[in-house]
């Protein structure tokens, strides 16, 4: 299996978050339309990883992605482990941003925080999937201070 496919539910948000911080100044309607693309790209991609368990018979998937730090004693690794638990919380968070981000949008737009606001989501939602689908112990932490970071901004 591609590990990458694995890490689609966590990436696409984290670029969502990027882009709409690079973006902010854009107006409104240009936003909504990328706010609601990625969060859709997000939730397919977890359907979709839902559908990669399926096919490979309801087993662990367990995925070490990217080495990020390496000495003698020491490794550093994001790792992923997507099993039934995993992906219902996913699926289930996927679904509750994709409601927060449709109803938000109808009662935030035109207001001075706008971006920010949705911004902060992609965030929350990036270290929330991370956290959810961790795989040691670092990656949970990873995920856990990304969601941190997310409640102080």
């Amino acid at each position: 299996m591609n590990a990458w496919l694995v890490a689609l539910p966590v990436g696409i948000p984290f670029l969502g978050f990027v882009l709409l911080f690079m973006m902010q100044f854009f107006s409104p309607k240009v936003l909504s339309k990328l706010i609601l693309g990625f969060i859709s790209a997000s939730l397919m991609s977890a359907m979709g990883l839902l559908w990669l368990w399926m096919v490979w018979d309801g087993s662990q998937i367990h995925v070490v992605e990217y080495q990020l730090y390496q000495d003698a004693h020491y490794q550093f690794t994001l790792a992923f482990l997507v099993d039934y638990i995993s992906l219902s919380f996913v699926l289930a968070g996927q679904v509750l941003a994709l409601l927060i981000f449709r109803l938000s949008n109808l009662y935030v737009v035109g207001e001075k925080g706008y971006a920010r606001f949705f911004y902060t989501l992609f965030f929350f939602l990036t270290g929330f999937t991370m956290a959810v689908l961790s795989g040691n112990f670092e990656t949970l932490l990873l995920g856990w201070e990304v969601l941190g970071l997310s409640s102080f901004m």
